[in-house]
């Protein structure tokens, strides 16, 4: 394990370990020095992954499972799950061929490092409600941008029609109304998962829930 990396270097690390990417105990390991979620106390060290390991590994698992070729996620932040998964996928599923990802704010460190090893890596700087992927088709996305019930609508409407999978942070956070749409939306598709880390604090829990839209475009 690499203490200290770049952004572009995940991915290093994730080859180096090849024979180990199918664990979920090291992949926790490995993610966990990184999680910075304040209500646990956890700072992480660069690049952060605003996320509990024992689920954000539960999502890399059922991408590879579903052999997701292709990514998008809204609500980037400074990158930490982008990175992440873009890095894991790329190690692990034959012919993936990028990410592409969305934020308000422009705060993706180090893209002008990691675009030029990574070409097909896109990112874009603006307001989600604006976001149109016309008919570009991604086999799974990710929604981890305003934590509010009309948003979580908003950006999944952005997202239906153009992915197999789609995946929804902070399912069980406090003081959101993320799960108000995430009860709303799973109740409405026969296929879908919930990871969610019970031995974390109810009050510290996020959770990460997926829906399957359809098999295969």
């Amino acid at each position: 394990m690499i203490p200290k990396m770049r952004q572009h270097q995940i991915y290093d690390t994730f080859l180096q370990n090849k024979e180990k990417l199918t664990d979920p105990q090291w992949l926790e390991d490995f993610i966990r020095p990184h999680c910075k979620i304040t209500r646990m106390g956890w700072r992480g060290m660069r690049p952060w992954i605003i996320q509990f390991p024992k689920e954000f590994v539960a999502w890399l698992m059922l991408l590879r499972e579903r052999q997701v070729k292709t990514y998008v996620e809204i609500g980037t932040s400074t990158g930490g799950t982008f990175y992440f998964t873009d890095s894991y996928l790329r190690a692990t599923v034959p012919g993936y061929i990028g990410a592409v990802g969305f934020d308000l704010r422009d705060k993706l460190r180090n893209f002008d490092l990691y675009k030029p090893v990574f070409p097909a890596t896109e990112f874009y700087h603006m307001n989600s409600k604006d976001i149109n992927l016309g008919d570009r088709q991604f086999d799974a996305g990710f929604i981890d941008a305003r934590h509010e019930e009309a948003w979580v609508h908003q950006d999944f409407g952005k997202l239906k029609n153009n992915c197999r999978i789609v995946g929804f942070h902070d399912i069980v956070l406090h003081q959101s109304t993320v799960h108000l749409a995430w009860s709303a939306i799973k109740a409405s598709h026969e296929k879908h998962w919930e990871f969610i880390d019970y031995s974390a604090p109810a009050e510290a829990r996020c959770g990460i829930g997926a829906v399957e839209l359809r098999n295969a475009f």
